[in-house]
């Protein structure tokens, strides 16, 4: 945890007053830290008033893949404008990269949320679909990254999401072991296996995982959800090949570690 504290106040000296002084230029006012803990891998998130609404601004300081969500937003805004936060402005030129997005009062969609309105279901369906239509791959399809409010649920966080049709998108070096490692974990253990990625296939997991919590009632409507989501899996897939060396040579110390210690390493499709 102290290194951890240590690495977000190095950050802080390094970009803080490059970042309030572009929001001031925007005339973003009432600037405050949003999320602190969640900082990391130079993304950092902000709350102000631009043009009299409240907002979120998130900020790209090392990847620079906020052309991903722009583009991704571009893309469904027609279509689902429901299911997105509006965003309000872009900046993706320079070291310090932002986008100001209309702050949605909101809750995590959570399992307790989930089981209790399973209408969301549907919703989630309908966006995974208009996703696979406009050939995005989110990527990292899990239950926080969805708002709920006013029952209304959006979907959020494209920095990662990828299309074997639009180009457009942006990758992080593959040949570099530490953005192998990250996106390793991309998906949260949801996707079907390392530096393969598949939405319909994260819901399924998702739904498998809280199953065990269902009452009777839920669990009937549960199995026929995982039924109509399994005819989508497989369909879109965004795999890549990644790995150095270092990385490969580092990954399989890991997994012995974790046989050694009796840890379950393996990702398991379905198919």
């Amino acid at each position: 945890m102290l290194k951890k504290y240590l690495k977000l106040g190095l950050f802080t000296i390094r970009h803080i007053i490059p970042i309030y002084v572009k929001l001031k230029d925007l005339n973003i006012k009432n600037i405050s830290f949003f999320n602190f803990l969640n900082w990391r891998n130079g993304y950092c998130y902000f709350r102000g008033v631009y043009n009299k609404k409240e907002v979120f601004i998130k900020i790209d300081t090392k990847f620079h893949l906020l052309i991903n969500d722009k583009l991704a937003y571009d893309l469904c805004k027609g279509v689902m404008q429901d299911n997105l936060v509006d965003l309000l402005y872009s900046s993706l030129d320079g070291r310090i990269q932002f986008l100001v997005y209309e702050f949605f009062h909101s809750n995590e969609l959570d399992e307790d949320i989930l089981l209790n309105n399973m209408r969301y279901l549907d919703d989630i369906i309908r966006i995974l679909n208009n996703l696979s239509d406009a050939g995005i791959i989110h990527r990292d399809i899990k239950l926080d990254n969805f708002l709920v409010s006013n029952n209304k649920l959006k979907i959020i966080d494209f920095t990662f999401a990828n299309s074997n049709i639009h180009k457009e998108f942006k990758e992080v070096d593959v040949k570099n072991s530490y953005n192998c490692f990250l996106l390793e974990f991309l998906g949260a253990g949801l996707n079907p296996s390392p530096f393969v990625w598949d939405d319909f296939y994260s819901l399924h997991s998702i739904l498998k995982k809280i199953e065990k919590d269902a009452k009777d009632p839920q669990e009937v409507k549960l199995n026929t959800y995982v039924k109509e989501i399994m005819k989508s899996v497989g369909k879109m897939e965004y795999r890549i090949t990644c790995g150095t060396g270092y990385y490969f040579l580092s990954r399989k110390i890991k997994i012995k570690i974790k046989e050694m210690l009796g840890i379950d390493h393996r990702y398991r499709r379905l198919y």
